[in-house]
């Protein structure tokens, strides 16, 4: 049992280590309520699938090394609207905007490090992709 444990070692610290090359995202804020959503946060993305949201919810994402210096965003409204705030983590804003219909969007961002996302939604029905992947 010993040497299986040793032998697996390594497969569980892996994922730690991918994690603090690409970055990580975390939710640090959510006050929303969503129905019929599904939401996905990974170290490069985040998404959102929803026929209701409102509220509001923020992520800090790391930027690293291997990751991308541009934040690409891509928005689809069925209804309602949902705002975009990208800024430091001294909350000094690098765009800010709400979509009412569809819409795109790039922020690239002077240096690695962590970043902050706010989205606010009112009535939000649609889907949105927000990623920095390389």
């Amino acid at each position: 049992m010993k040497q299986l444990a040793k032998k697996l070692l390594p497969l569980t610290v892996l994922p730690f280590l991918v994690a603090c090359g690409n970055g990580t995202t975390v939710v640090i804020d959510m006050h929303a309520n969503f129905i019929m959503a599904s939401r996905v946060e990974t170290n490069t993305k985040i998404s959102l699938s929803v026929q209701k949201a409102n509220g509001d919810m923020t992520y800090r994402i790391t930027i690293g090394d291997k990751t991308s210096d541009t934040l690409t965003g891509d928005v689809k409204v069925k209804g309602g609207q949902v705002s975009f705030l990208v800024s430091t983590m001294n909350d000094e804003v690098l765009y800010e905007n709400a979509f009412a219909e569809d819409g795109n969007f790039e922020v690239k961002v002077s240096e690695a490090g962590k970043y902050k996302i706010k989205l606010n939604f009112s009535d939000f029905n649609g889907s949105y992709v927000v990623t920095w992947a390389k």
